[in-house]
C-alpha cells in the first residue's frame, strides 16, 4: 500500500462531485425576460448577464473625511518597499491550503507547497524578480483574472441563476503574492 497518495481520492471526489467548467447542465432556464435559453450561447449570455448584475456594486458615495485623511497621508518608513526574500516567499507558500482548485494559470497549491525549497527558489529567482522589475509592488493583471464556477446551493429551482453561488478559482502565485508582507497591493 502506498501511503500519502491522494490520486485514488481525488478521482472519486472528481466522479462524485464533478462540476463542469461552464453553465451547469440541468440550468434550462429563462432569460432576463422570460423566454427560455434555446442555445448554449444564449446560457452563457444569461450567465454573464446574472454575474455582471451580482458582482458588479455601484461606486461607493464620496466620504469628505476619507478624502481628506487620504491627502494627508504619509508613506510609512517601517513598511519595506524592497524585493521579498526567499524566506518570505517560503513562509507565504507555508500558509497556503491543500486540496485547492487551481486557477487559470493551471499551478495548483500542492505544486508549491510539496516542493517548497525547488519551487521556492524558482518563483523568487525568476517570476518575482520580473514580476518585481517590470511592476514594482503591484500584482500583474493576469493574477488578478479568475475562473468563476456555479455550483448549486440545494434549494429553490435548479433553472433559476439566483439558485447558484459563484466560487471564483484565483492564481495561486497571485495569492502567494499577496499574503506576503502586505506590501503587494492585493488588486
Amino acid at each position: 500500500m502506498i501511503h500519502n497518495d491522494l490520486r485514488p481520492a481525488y478521482a472519486a471526489a472528481r466522479r462524485v462531485n464533478w462540476v463542469p467548467l461552464q453553465c451547469p447542465p440541468s440550468y434550462h432556464g429563462p432569460k432576463k425576460d422570460g423566454s427560455p435559453c434555446n442555445s448554449q450561447k444564449e446560457l452563457l449570455a444569461r450567465w454573464t448577464e446574472h454575474y455582471s448584475e451580482v458582482m458588479n456594486n455601484p461606486a461607493a458615495a464620496s466620504c469628505p473625511e476619507l478624502d481628506t485623511q487620504q491627502l494627508q497621508a504619509t508613506n510609512d518608513p517601517e513598511i519595506p518597499v524592497d524585493a521579498p526574500t526567499l524566506d518570505e516567499i517560503r513562509a507565504a507558500v507555508k500558509k497556503l491550503n491543500l486540496g485547492r482548485a487551481a486557477g487559470n494559470d493551471a499551478i495548483p497549491p500542492e505544486m508549491l507547497k510539496l516542493a517548497i525549497d525547488p519551487t521556492c527558489r524558482v518563483f523568487h529567482q525568476v517570476l518575482l524578480a520580473n514580476v518585481w522589475n517590470t511592476y514594482g509592488y503591484k500584482v500583474p493583471s493576469a493574477w488578478k483574472e479568475g475562473i468563476i464556477i456555479s455550483l448549486y446551493k440545494g434549494k429553490d429551482p435548479r433553472n433559476e441563476c439566483a439558485s447558484y453561488r459563484s466560487i471564483s478559482l484565483l492564481s495561486v502565485p497571485g495569492k502567494v503574492s499577496r499574503s506576503m508582507r502586505g506590501i503587494l497591493e492585493p488588486w
